[in-house]
């Protein structure tokens, strides 16, 4: 594939048909974790490509995206694109009740754009992780910053391989329950210098880990309607912000906020809004609100495998209200100023923000 990607965002995976039950309703939209992530990344900003199998001629609820965002790939027939069926339960719970990749599971580094200088790409979570791996170990020999997504089923029946993408990942993002599973518990998640680690949280926000710094993100208070791809909305914004040289924290501040708006809305409606010039306000660092904090980290890469688990937290209602943003030292952190420390702010990202939040 011949295609310039010089300081874009490139996201590798792409667009699903997905049927929705929520609130007592059944909704058919456009899905995908790649979808989500490249809307977001365009409304924040980026330059994104899309590469993921394209179908020909395009679904009528998959039109919008197709004139947003520069989508490349493979070309398929519409029956080939994935579909998945996700239930979003009144106590927060959600289940995949059926999914079904398709030409997805069919991506290599074949379909790669042949020119990847300067961009930062994005390996969506994948149900096969030696997948993923192929995929990443490619864009790592060919000299690019990497960033990848965690799926729970992944990380349940292939751990190992999981770890060996986190830790040759550039920036790596997953839910809370993910994480437990790659580290054992959310508290001994680290990262090397230079690297970084984003954790939805569901009701607690997001945190943020920089080496062994580690930062409590707070949320934006909104009602929710269809929590559907918010994980992806925060990564796809976050990235976005990463790339134009934004400190991590603040990068993922606006990542909760822009999350936070799009579950107001039926799929990624919300996304195919006109870019605005700001995102709805988080807490500032430090600052300190109340309540509880709500669906942050729902993607189909993040709900159960086909049967429901209720301690999921990446699917809480009511949705996000803001709660104090505070930095939290880990083993052998003494600072609590808020600033990564010096150690954290070496490697590739160090020049973007080692001046601090």
């Amino acid at each position: 594939m011949s295609a310039t990607a010089k300081d874009r965002l490139v996201v590798v995976g792409g667009a699903s048909l997905d049927t929705l039950h929520f609130a007592g309703r059944t909704a058919r939209s456009a899905g995908g974790a790649g979808l989500y992530t490249s809307l977001a990344a365009d409304r924040a900003g980026a330059r994104v490509l899309m590469v993921a199998p394209r179908p020909e001629p395009m679904p009528e609820e998959l039109t919008d995206v197709a004139r947003r965002i520069d989508w490349r790939g493979p070309a398929i027939r519409p029956e080939q694109l994935p579909t998945f069926e996700i239930a979003h339960h009144p106590d927060g719970r959600a289940e995949m009740m059926d999914a079904r990749l398709r030409a997805e599971a069919d991506l290599s580094p074949a379909d790669l754009p042949d020119d990847l200088t300067g961009a930062l790409v994005f390996l969506i979570a994948m149900a096969e992780p030696r997948q993923q791996l192929a995929l990443l170990e490619e864009v790592q020999r060919r000299g690019c910053r990497v960033a990848c997504g965690a799926y729970l089923c992944a990380v349940d029946r292939q751990p190992d391989t999981v770890r060996r993408i986190f830790e040759r990942a550039d920036v790596f993002f997953c839910n809370e329950r993910e994480a437990v599973g790659i580290f054992g518990s959310l508290d001994a998640a680290r990262t090397e210098p230079g690297r970084l680690l984003f954790v939805t949280r569901g009701a607690r926000g997001a945190r943020v880990l920089q080496g062994e710094w580690a930062t409590d993100v707070a949320g934006v208070e909104v009602e929710e309607l269809d929590p559907t791809g918010a994980g992806d909305t925060f990564s796809g914004t976050t990235l976005a912000l990463l790339q134009r040289g934004f400190h991590p924290i603040r990068a993922a501040r606006r990542g909760v906020a822009a999350a936070a708006e799009m579950v107001t809305r039926v799929g990624p409606r919300a996304l195919l809004r006109r870019r605005r010039r700001r995102l709805p306000a988080t807490p500032a660092l430090g600052s300190t609100g109340s309540g509880s904090a709500g669906s942050l980290g729902s993607s189909p890469a993040s709900t159960s495998c086909g049967r429901s688990r209720s301690s999921a937290p990446s699917f809480r209602r009511p949705a996000i209200r803001g709660r104090s943003t505070s930095s939290s030292p880990l083993r052998r952190n003494s600072s609590a100023s808020g600033s990564p420390s010096k150690a954290a702010t070496r490697g590739p990202w160090s020049r973007r923000w080692a001046a601090g939040p």
